[in-house]
This record gives structure tokens, C-alpha cells and sequence, in this order.
């Protein structure tokens, strides 16, 4: 997961695969919950990418 901070192929692959993840939520209530868990699972990956640097 930490490749997305190493080149824009890999961000962009990131990118699509949050996309297709979101365009399967319905309902506004969906969407927001897949939206609230992306954000939870990027704050993550971010704290642990700069507690390793």
C-alpha cells in the first residue's frame, strides 16, 4: 500500500480502484460510509509512512 507515494502508475491504479469501490455504492448513506473508511484507511497509511521516514 505504500507504493502509491512512489510513482503515478501506482497512484493511478490506487485511484481506480477507490473509484470502482465507490461507483458500487448506491445510496448518498453508502457513498459516504465508503468515503469515511477511505479516508480512515489513507490517514493510516499516511502516519505509518511518516513514522518509517
Amino acid at each position: 500500500m505504500f507504493s502509491i507515494f512512489l510513482g503515478s502508475e501506482n497512484f493511478m491504479l490506487w485511484d481506480k480502484l477507490l473509484e470502482d469501490e465507490l461507483n458500487i455504492c448506491k445510496t448518498d448513506h453508502q457513498v459516504k460510509e465508503c468515503a469515511l473508511y477511505h479516508s480512515k484507511m489513507v490517514l493510516e497509511i499516511l502516519k505509518s509512512w511518516i513514522a518509517k521516514s
